[in-house]
């Protein structure tokens, strides 16, 4: 990894062979990108070892540093010399997290500034399977009244009250991520010892921090085992008083009770309380002859005894809360029966009448016959050209099929359609799938009822709906793509090409099949064809148009560094580049160049074409472009598949490789990409060739040489008829 990542997350590894498999799993699978996981082997003397140069051997990301045992408080420090992160955040080793934990703590570090983010923790107990959600911020801050703090979201945090709530009440390092600087700044690191190594860490970094904030939507899950070290020490009592004390003398060495308004003894004693009610009744009495021998006043005793009768009173009245007790909170309403807690949620509008419809649907679609197709093309983004799914209910209605094709209102298709009297069969929704997924499911109801298979070839709708279509049993849920995938190879480890999202997906290439028979797919769960749009294409005309398509596919990247990558710098200078323009000009050649749409809108790029034979077109209809231009410049776009499939040149020019603020997602893609320069021709890396490249295809009538026009012509497994094959394999599939 050669740019510096957005976060390095440490993990102290020490014999927990069993339990890591998911930790790791639960890292790789991040949506965040530019991200290191540092991994800490402290002596250990299981498999732990074997297991982290496995996911290191497959997974760049992972690194593995191997030393002696000396307690998790040594190994986090080693990890934070080693963090190159712009944050560095912890994960315990029998832990694990959300997908998109570490993608929503730095969304909001970087929108606010914060040098602390914390998050929201899920316990799990490892003995009976027990979980529920740990509130932190629910803490009393005076010895005999509760007072629960109102934690706002989305916003920086008031520091001295959460100073104060963490300072009576220190809980879990691995809930946050911190920023490096900042920690560095301040020398702030983990004590030695080997229990409550973080409660310093916690403290010290939370007193000096500027900004905090608070996340919610990100989840740890935090395991408790009967056999963690803290369980199994018997002295930790002895640790905790020696660790509160260190403390306690470095809060009056900088003044900082004082300045809080927060009185000293208080603070130790609720520091002590907090261990002090975890242990046992021979180990509590212990640490009472302790503490009376120790530097602790008289004063901070009595307030140590009172909090004894105050949590025996708060254990009592909670007793009573357990027989019966209903509470609103957030979009939830929570009910205690005899200690059963009962949790319902408050849907949105537009979510209830998803389930309803989904229940509707299940309930009755057995009293139908099921004889029709459902197609779709893209239900969420207006800007999409509709075409792939819409040739294919074409082709149903003309062959006297019974098949229905849904897209948004919006579009360009659905006006023309309008406009022309043409909507037979054609069902129009006014808001997208994502947005509104229940008056979709409304629209469709009766149409549902009857479907043998849904057709898509995008597949963004809500989880929900989407989980709907997969595991009905009445229909068959059939992924047609709108283009060849296997160039952006991320889209199978991140999710969005899954094995359990489709019961079958369609390819086009046996090249193709590979791909997706490495990410798990099996033989059976791909329907072997070709996209149904190419059946629209034309043979190459005998005379060349002399016309150029560019377009290139959009990059994922730090939006604030994007006026510096490579990506808009060497696009801007392709279309500037003087002998490209004076080609043009010289040989009477168009060129359009068609934009992604997060260019214009995201990004706000103004293309102004520099030259009369270079226009800006429309990409809702990059359809007329493919079929009337002679050769293509694209990155990897799957648009090149288009031009070879008529046997018309494509240029795939890679103009961003090794740019620094790509994400790894993004790099990856591009970085296999320059392995399949004998599966695609025409990869190049520099401005010069593309030109030359160019000039070579425009003086041969945009005839490709020899052995790419045979590249082009094996690479499909079939290059006619398409739509009426496809509707017969799917007809096969349906019986």
């Amino acid at each position: 990894m050669s740019m510096r990542p957005k976060i390095s997350v440490i993990i102290p590894v020490y014999n927990v062979e069993d339990y890591i498999v998911k930790c790791l799993d639960s890292l790789a699978m991040q949506t965040l990108n530019d991200i290191e996981f540092i991994c800490i082997n402290d002596g250990s003397t299981d498999n732990s070892q074997l297991i982290l140069e496995k996911y290191a051997s497959q997974d760049s990301r992972f690194i593995v540093v191997n030393k002696k045992n000396e307690g998790p408080g040594i190994a986090r420090n080693v990890g934070l010399q080693m963090a190159r992160g712009e944050y560095v955040g912890f994960i315990d080793p029998d832990d694990w997290i959300a997908s998109d934990y570490y993608e929503k703590l730095y969304t909001q570090a970087k929108e606010l500034d914060s040098d602390i983010v914390i998050a929201d923790l899920v316990k799990y107990q490892d003995w009976d399977g027990r979980s529920w959600k740990h509130v932190f911020w629910e803490r009393a801050i005076s010895p005999c009244e509760s007072a629960p703090m109102d934690i706002p979201t989305g916003t920086n945090i008031d520091n001295d009250s959460v100073r104060k709530t963490l300072l009576v009440s220190p809980c879990y390092s691995v809930i946050r991520i911190y920023k490096t600087e900042f920690l560095r700044k301040n020398s702030i690191q983990f004590s030695e010892a080997r229990c409550f190594e973080d409660v310093i860490f916690i403290l010290k970094s939370h007193i000096l921090a500027r900004n905090i904030s608070y996340c919610p939507y990100a989840t740890y899950f935090y395991r408790l085992r009967k056999t963690s070290i803290i369980r199994s020490m018997s002295d930790r009592y002895l640790l905790a008083v020696k660790l509160f004390q260190d403390l306690r003398e470095f809060l009056v060495s900088q003044n900082i009770l004082q300045k809080m308004s927060l009185n000293l003894d208080y603070f130790t004693v609720m520091n002590l309380w907090w261990i002090y009610n975890g242990i046992s009744s021979e180990h509590q009495k212990k640490m009472l002859a302790l503490i009376k021998v120790s530097d602790i006043d008289k004063n901070c005793l009595r307030y140590f005894y009172q909090m004894t009768n105050y949590c025996l009173r708060a254990k009592l009245k909670k007793f009573f809360k357990r027989l019966f007790y209903i509470k609103t909170k957030g979009s939830s309403r929570i009910l205690r029966i005899c200690g059963i807690k009962i949790q319902y949620k408050h849907y949105s509008d537009q979510e209830k009448k998803e389930r309803k419809y989904i229940r509707l649907i299940k309930k009755n679609q057995a009293k139908y016959k099921h004889d029709c197709y459902l197609l779709f093309d893209c239900l969420h983004d207006e800007a999409a050209e509709c075409i792939d799914a819409y040739s294919l209910f074409l082709t149903y209605r003309e062959t006297g099929k019974n098949a229905y094709y849904v897209c948004l209102k919006n579009t360009s298709l659905y006006n023309n359609l309008a406009a022309q009297n043409k909507l037979e069969n054609i069902i129009g929704l006014d808001a997208s799938s994502w947005t509104a997924p229940g008056n979709m499911l409304e629209t469709l109801y009766p149409i549902l009822l009857r479907t043998k298979a849904v057709l898509t070839s995008f597949g963004g709708n809500t989880g929900r709906t989407n989980r709907f279509f997969r595991k009905n049993k009445s229909w068959k849920y059939i992924f047609l793509q709108h283009g060849m995938i296997f160039l952006k190879e991320s889209i199978f480890p991140i999710g969005y090409m899954n094995i359990s999202k489709f019961d079958k997906t369609l390819i086009s290439s046996p090249l193709e099949k590979q791909i997706f028979n490495k990410y798990g797919w099996s033989d059976d769960m791909l329907i072997q064809c070709g996209l149904p749009r190419w059946d629209l294409l034309p043979k190459k005309p005998a005379r060349p148009q002399k016309k150029i398509l560019l377009m290139f596919t959009w990059r994922r990247m730090d939006h604030v560094n994007f006026e510096e990558s490579q990506y808009k710098k060497n696009l801007l200078s392709l279309i500037q580049n003087t002998e490209l323009q004076k080609l043009l000009e010289q040989e009477n050649v168009k060129l359009y160049f068609a934009p992604h749409h997060a260019l214009l809108c995201q990004m706000k790029i103004n293309f102004i074409p520099a030259n009369k034979n270079i226009e800006i077109v429309d990409g809702e209809n990059i359809s007329k472009y493919i079929r009337e231009c002679d050769c293509l410049i694209t990155d990897f776009s799957s648009v090149a598949f288009d031009f070879i499939f008529q046997g018309k040149p494509a240029i795939l020019y890679i103009l961003d490789a090794g740019c620094p603020h790509l994400n790894r997602l993004e790099r990856e893609d591009l970085e296999k990409f320059k392995y399949k320069q004998h599966l695609i021709p025409n990869v190049v890396f520099n401005e010069q060739d593309v030109v030359t490249k160019l000039k070579h295809y425009i003086q041969n009538n945009f005839e490709p040489e020899p052995d790419v026009r045979k590249e082009y012509d094996s690479f499909f497994y079939t290059k006619s008829n398409i739509r009426e094959q496809l509707i017969e394999k799917i007809d096969k599939i349906c019986e």
